[in-house]
């Protein structure tokens, strides 16, 4: 009695899952390689030491009513009529890709952001202001599309 030689043998099997898997294994070193692993910030570990300053800022701004509204086609930041900047800056913060990020001077007569002018995706927007006394700082996420 003799046995049959098959193509698909131990051996055969064994050569084969050890092949698929080192070809998945090279092709997930390959694009992890190539991802782009930049970081949140350019000057991250500075802002971190001026975090207590932000908690005040924030504080300042929720006392005095000082907030970003959010509805489907805008997001409007609402300052109240008694206070009076000096200087305002919007910040615009795109994680998943820091080319999309924008930064600009706060106007009173545009307090609205429009979705249409936005990328799909997470946004982090954020506004800094100061009058005479007090510095403010408030931030909300947007999600848009």
């Amino acid at each position: 009695m003799t046995k049959k030689n098959t193509f698909l043998s131990w051996g055969w099997i064994m050569g084969i899952v050890f092949s698929l898997f080192f070809i998945l294994m090279g092709t997930l070193v390959y694009f992890s390689a190539n991802e782009d692993h930049q970081l949140v910030s350019d000057n991250y570990y500075e802002k971190e030491l001026a975090y207590q300053q932000v908690i005040q800022q924030k504080i300042n701004a929720n006392d005095a009513g000082i907030f970003w509204k959010k509805n489907t086609s805008e997001i409007c930041l609402i300052i109240p009529d008694s206070i009076i900047l000096v200087h305002g800056h919007i910040y615009l913060y795109r994680a998943s890709d820091s080319e999309l990020d924008q930064s600009f001077e706060y106007d009173k007569d545009q307090p609205c952001l429009n979705v249409a002018d936005f990328e799909r995706g997470k946004w982090k927007v954020s506004f800094t202001g100061k009058t005479m006394q007090q510095d403010f700082y408030t931030e909300s996420v947007w999600i848009v599309g």
